[in-house]
């Protein structure tokens, strides 16, 4: 039996009262969760999974505890080696997720040098090698008109995939 890290959200805490698309929350279909819609009326935690993306990037956001304790066991750093660890495209949590817009990969800045790109996937669908690849290399689109090519920073991309990747 494979065990799954839960956390609990506190609706009113993290949602700000505010409306959110519950149709890509990812809940599963789980009696013991009941339904999308019982979400919209519920109070006190709800359970979500860390692999759900909007769960994923909003304990990484809120608790630089949490992400610097990531970072460090994914990249076998000591926690003196890791100055600094900062999310540089926050997203205002409890906003919709249904705006076209909405990324849910986290770009960190490491020791403000090294660029790391988290990305949680949790559906198949046999294009992730390919995406990954172009999600590395927009990474490294960021250089401002005049800047030498010596200054691109380093970049890392982290994938959490939620199924085999390569089977055998």
């Amino acid at each position: 039996m494979s065990r799954q890290l839960q956390f609990y959200l506190t609706k009113e805490t993290h949602l700000m009262n505010r409306n959110i698309s519950v149709s890509d929350t990812s809940v599963p279909d789980n009696p013991a969760l009941g339904t999308p819609d019982s979400f919209l009326n519920a109070t006190g935690p709800v359970r979500f999974n860390m692999t759900n993306d909007y769960m994923f990037r909003a304990v990484l956001q809120t608790n630089n505890r949490v992400l610097r304790g990531l970072v460090c066991s994914l990249l076998r750093l000591s926690e003196e080696e890791l100055i600094s660890a900062e999310i540089t495209n926050p997203i205002l949590l409890g906003d919709s997720l249904d705006d076209k817009e909405f990324r849910l990969d986290i770009y960190v800045l490491l020791n403000n040098h090294t660029i790391l790109n988290l990305e949680m996937q949790v559906l198949d669908r046999a294009d992730w090698p390919d995406r990954s690849l172009l999600y590395l290399c927009r990474s490294f689109d960021q250089l401002e008109h005049g800047q030498k090519y010596r200054e691109v920073r380093p970049v890392i991309h982290i994938s959490f995939l939620d199924y085999t990747l390569f089977k055998d």
